[in-house]
């Protein structure tokens, strides 16, 4: 009887433990769904704030371009003499690729690739009237606003 009734009472010390293991594998489990539901939610709100504020600052940039290029189109009409043929083309060429840009269509592709085309108008321009990298008086040494 000393050796069954100890070979009983282990018997019995393994299944309590199997409880306890089966017990950690499922609270781990919960623990891993409930923080991924957690971390999901918290990613999409973070996300979202994210888009709508680099959203924002591609609005205003793109925006700012634009009002240049339509200014630029007005004074090249008011004073033609200062605007040369090719000149004038680069400033349609820029309001044609501002107003092809997909602004408001965060899923569009090629977003990117069409600012930078725009940048890199826009400075051509810019160049082109003397100002450089600086909106300001032309080739100022004032740091108004860079790009």
């Amino acid at each position: 009887p000393g050796f069954h009734g100890s070979l009983r009472v282990w018997e019995q010390m393994a299944d309590l433990f199997a409880g306890v293991l089966d017990i950690e594998s499922e609270m781990r489990e919960k623990g891993f769904s409930e923080g991924f539901a957690q971390g999901k939610s918290k990613g999409l709100e973070e996300g979202r704030v994210l888009g709508v504020k680099h959203g924002k600052q591609t609005s205003s940039e793109v925006g700012f371009y634009f009002g240049c290029a339509l200014m630029w189109r007005t004074l090249a009409k008011t004073y033609p003499n200062l605007f040369p043929k090719r000149r004038k083309e680069r400033i349609l060429a820029l309001i044609e690729e501002i107003q092809a840009y997909p602004l408001g269509q965060s899923n569009a592709t090629g977003m990117t690739e069409a600012l930078a085309k725009i940048r890199s108008k826009f400075k051509v321009i810019m160049s082109q009237l003397g100002h450089g990298k600086r909106l300001g008086s032309p080739r100022s040494e004032k740091k108004d606003i860079t790009f």
